[in-house]
């Protein structure tokens, strides 16, 4: 599974992580980035594998995220990652319209040459994953990009709000791969941020980033209405990796 194990980035200066913890965040990472799809079935055993850890730390850290809304039971021993239904979607989709702005305008204000530099870096970085088709990359480097900009706004509980959302979100946008791979519209607007950036334009750096999650939402909304309405909307995939 080199989804979990490719996300790397722990806190190790946190002493008192447990090995919950970790496993927990590696998780909810992977959910946030879209490595995981709506209806995927996960196991304990694959994810203890994929992590080498004992079973219990990975039982501990997906409870937690059953509580949280992360993922869900549909059976005694059965978890899959949630499938949005289209209202819930738009619901999401409208506080992060508000919020993720709102976070990226007060990163603008903030922003310095060594930032943007770190910032274009990543973007590059995401389009070159994208254009080779290595798809799980670019959705990790999307959310890197996304969460690099908002963390810089130094508004930490607006940040929070914003990586809730995503937990639920997330796999959502490996629904746009690799049918949307090749669509200039998924690559401008994060260009669009970084030139704003660059002319010290706040207000156009939200808008921006607003922008991008209008197509986004315009790509996923119709793909989840016709799950919400397909004969298995309740079958669940299980990865074998």
């Amino acid at each position: 599974m080199p989804k979990l194990s490719n996300i790397v980035e722990l806190p190790s200066f946190l002493e008192t992580e447990t090995l919950s913890d970790r496993v927990y965040r590696q998780l909810r990472r992977a959910l946030k980035s879209g490595a995981y799809r709506p209806g995927e079935k996960i196991t304990t055993r694959a994810v203890a594998s994929a992590l080498n850890v004992s079973l219990t730390p990975v039982r501990e850290a997906m409870a937690r995220l059953v509580s949280e809304g992360g993922l869900s039971m549909v059976g005694p021993k059965t978890v899959v990652v949630p499938r949005l239904s289209p209202q819930d979607y738009d619901e999401i989709f409208s506080v992060r319209f508000a919020l993720e702005g709102m976070a990226a305008e007060a990163a603008a204000a903030r922003a310095d040459v060594a930032f943007i530099d770190e910032l274009e870096a990543i973007h590059l970085a995401f389009a070159a994953r994208r254009a080779a088709g290595d798809f799980a990359a670019a959705l990790e480097l999307n959310e890197k990009f996304h969460f690099t900009l908002y963390r810089h706004s130094r508004q930490s509980r607006i940040v929070g709000i914003i990586e809730s959302l995503w937990v639920p979100f997330g796999p959502s946008l490996s629904l746009i791969y690799p049918k949307f791979g090749s669509n200039e519209d998924g690559i401008k607007p994060h260009s669009d941020a970084i030139s704003a950036l660059r002319r010290g334009s706040p207000g156009e750096v939200r808008a921006a980033i607003e922008n991008d999650l209008t197509v986004g939402h315009a790509k996923i909304l119709p793909l989840l209405t016709a799950l919400d309405a397909s004969p298995d909307r309740h079958r669940t995939k299980s990865r074998k990796d």
